[in-house]
């Protein structure tokens, strides 16, 4: 059984390409989790599914009260739809020590690179008494409303870090929809000794 997480709130844009659904998955329950796959379908005004599409969270592991991104591409051209449903088809138990949750992510800095893109960058720093490598930063922007309108996950440069030591990082990001008034960032690696 997948355990209590919230979604939303969604946002959705039509593109050329198709139809992009972003939004957030909150863990309510005590444990983390990890392998956490998101569900979204999309109705006739009948309650019928008319669209399905399943994603991954774009970070592997989830605490609890942590927000969680996800991206839910319709290719192709926009299904017409009355509503939408969205849940978690799966989550496997997470493993904590398989993770480096410790990372510091300093001197963040959002600019805007030309008309219509926004770059975050920074620091990530390893304040952890062991080597940390495959350091991925998950960054996404909000709207007012706190919805998700652009994400990306990359990898910190060096993505390998030794303990004490710090890198860098720049995410681009092309928002679906302006204003944007938030960001937020989360930085995972996988401790040496542990793969």
């Amino acid at each position: 059984t997948p355990p209590p997480m919230t979604l939303g709130p969604l946002f959705f844009s039509a593109q050329a390409d198709g139809l992009w659904v972003l939004g957030q998955a909150t863990l309510a329950g005590n444990a983390p989790v990890e392998g956490v796959q998101v569900q979204v379908d999309l109705l006739d005004e009948q309650g019928q599914v008319v669209a399905s599409q399943q994603t991954s969270l774009l970070q592997d592991l989830v605490q609890p009260g942590q927000r969680a991104v996800f991206v839910v591409h319709f290719p192709g051209p926009v299904p017409t739809f009355a509503r939408y449903q969205a849940h978690v088809v799966r989550a496997l138990p997470g493993h904590e020590a398989s993770y480096a949750l410790d990372l510091v992510l300093q001197n963040v800095l959002m600019e805007r690179s030309g008309e219509h893109v926004i770059t975050l960058s920074g620091q990530v720093l390893n304040p952890t008494e062991q080597t940390v490598d495959q350091i991925r930063i998950t960054a996404a922007l909000l709207n007012q409303e706190g919805q998700v309108v652009a994400a990306r996950r990359v990898s910190a440069s060096p993505p390998q870090l030794p303990p004490g030591q710090q890198g860098y990082f720049a995410v681009a990001l092309i928002p679906l929809a302006e204003p944007v008034t938030d960001y937020q960032l989360t930085a995972q690696g996988i401790p040496e000794d542990s793969k």
